[in-house]
């Protein structure tokens, strides 16, 4: 059965909870890709609180993230075609050829249509979908760690490709700057993917700590034990 939502806003109870339900067999389904491939993630953002709360969703939530290592969430790109049901669902990840508006990956059920404002006129999959993001070594030296919050900027800016939500609007008009200065498509790939790479060099194995690099610019600055995020046989 076909439910048409307009305006999350205004989404009755009913409608609200067959967002969640799809978003649940989406998560259900990851966690069975994860748990064949020896890959940990955890709950993250209000989908944690949600799950500890409401033991499920915060009633309002329209959506779920997990968090995954930086390894992990490579694993689990490179596999996903070969161990998963790719006619149902999708891994969704900006590329050179195709833009998501996302920093972050995304798994899509294929049967299904949520068009995201910021995506409502790109050719994409805009299935219903749940956020996987990446935690990230955070370096021990000075230099190095503002090396990467700089290159996280840069490859949030010119990945996404536009501006910010829910960050302030000071925060609006400094993202409003780089993008007016470089407008082709391919210098922003190009800066972008070099950022990526060199805010991702850090090995796990030679610091404590981790951050979140692609979930805006608040995130840069919480700094999180990596012990949190450790598998059994550990990094």
């Amino acid at each position: 059965m076909s439910r048409e939502i307009f305006n999350l806003a205004e989404a009755s109870h009913e409608q609200m909870r067959s967002l969640q339900l799809k978003e649940l067999e989406i998560l259900k389904y990851f966690k069975k890709i994860c748990e064949e491939n020896n890959l940990s993630f955890f709950l993250g953002g209000g989908s944690c609180i949600g799950a500890l709360r409401h033991d499920g969703f915060i009633p309002w939530d329209d959506d779920v993230d997990v968090l995954m290592l930086r390894p992990d969430y490579e694993k689990l790109y490179d596999i996903w075609k070969s161990v998963a049901d790719k006619n149902k669902y999708s891994i969704c990840r900006t590329t050179k050829k195709q833009n998501y508006s996302h920093a972050a990956m995304t798994i899509n059920d294929n049967y299904s249509t949520f068009i995201n404002f910021r995506t409502k006129d790109f050719d994409v999959n805009q299935g219903v979908s749940i956020d996987v993001l990446p935690m990230d070594a955070y370096p021990t030296g000075k230099h190095q760690q503002l090396s990467q919050y700089i290159n996280a900027i840069l490859f949030s800016i010119y990945s996404v490709q536009r501006l910010p939500d829910h960050q302030g609007k000071m925060l609006r008009y400094l993202a409003a700057l780089p993008l007016e200065l470089v407008k082709s498509k391919k210098v922003r790939y190009t800066i972008w993917n070099h950022a990526e790479k060199s805010m991702t060099k850090y090995p796990l194995k030679k610091t404590n700590q981790v951050r979140e690099l692609v979930s805006g610019f608040k995130t840069l600055s919480r700094i999180l034990p990596k012990e949190w995020f450790l598998k059994k046989n550990g990094f």
